[in-house]
């Protein structure tokens, strides 16, 4: 990239603060299925669109383009177990999206069984990194996604991991259906 281009990219888009830097805020969704401790230099959508039994949260960095979004899927098909939960997730992962290949592995977060991915991709101008989550809590799956400029990869892993590590997932009080 030549240096009028990075100069113009770093007056819009500033650099993320390094994770020592950071403070965070609680959220919680209004459908009181988790919380989680986001960044304060970040904002989140305040619409939550609910489809087809499933809603999102969007996160957005007023840093750069770096963007996490949380969707929550309260309508499984049945028979839904772990089995069926992680063919699924590696389906969703290993699908070709945007000529994006990625292979799934098989994990834990909070002793819940997991099945994630990262990846990195071109938006056309920029390199960029992307992680994938999918998580099972039995009667719900959690799908969250983060993308970042792949040059601020290990300082936004480091706010992204605390903020996985921050997750609580409540039980379910709620039904929804549109």
């Amino acid at each position: 990239m030549n240096k009028f281009i990075q100069k113009i990219s770093s007056l819009l888009w500033p650099s993320e603060p390094d994770f020592e830097h950071c403070e965070f805020e609680k959220f919680e969704d209004s459908l009181e299925n988790f919380q989680i401790f986001y960044p304060s230099h970040w904002f989140y959508e305040k619409e939550t669109a609910v489809i087809e039994g499933s809603y999102a949260i969007i996160f957005h960095s007023k840093c750069s383009p770096a963007t996490m979004r949380i969707e929550v899927s309260m309508i499984l098909p049945q028979p839904f177990g772990e089995k069926e939960f992680v063919k699924y997730a590696k389906n969703e992962i290993e699908k070709p999206t945007a000529g994006i290949l990625s292979k799934a592995r098989k994990t834990n977060l909070k002793n819940l069984p997991c099945v994630k991915t990262d990846y990195l991709f071109s938006d056309g101008k920029n390199k960029m990194y992307g992680e994938k989550i999918f998580i099972f809590a039995g009667d719900r799956v959690f799908n969250i996604f983060f993308i970042c400029f792949e040059k601020d990869r290990e300082r936004l892993k480091k706010i992204f991991s605390y903020i996985l590590d921050s997750l609580v997932i409540k039980p379910r009080k709620k039904l929804i259906f549109v």
